[in-house]
């Protein structure tokens, strides 16, 4: 039959593929994110928009995802984003960013709010 001594290292190799398999999951996951981060903030630098927010609300058939709409029919959806800009903007608010900017206004009674996009990419946003 098998030792005492024996079962111990079988349960040790496996523990320790379990372990190393894991760390390099969460290697993959941490620098996989980093890069899906910065291309998204990237992304987002080069739209351009602007006009009235005609509605707001989280899309629950969209993970939930804040969302507002402008000019009846366009959509902004705030995954990632922690500006506060969701959270600040109203109904018949205006809303404008120009492209390669990060910095989105918010019009409301005659006086323009800046919101400095924040997706949370370390030092990329910082660029702006």
């Amino acid at each position: 039959m098998f030792s005492t001594n024996t079962m111990n290292k079988k349960y040790f190799n496996f523990y320790l593929l379990i372990i190393l398999f894991l760390g390099g999951l969460f290697f993959y996951y941490m620098t996989t994110n980093q890069k899906s981060c910065e291309s998204f903030y990237n992304d987002y630098i080069e739209k351009e928009y602007f006009g009235r927010i005609t509605d707001k609300f989280y899309d629950k058939d969209n993970h939930n995802y804040r969302t507002i709409m402008y000019n009846h029919n366009e959509k902004l959806i705030f995954t990632i984003e922690k500006s506060g800009l969701f959270e600040f903007a109203k109904i018949n608010d205006s809303i404008s960013k120009n492209r390669g900017s990060n910095i989105v206004k918010i019009y409301r009674n005659n006086k323009a709010y800046d919101f400095k996009i924040d997706f949370g990419c370390d030092e990329s946003d910082e660029s702006n």
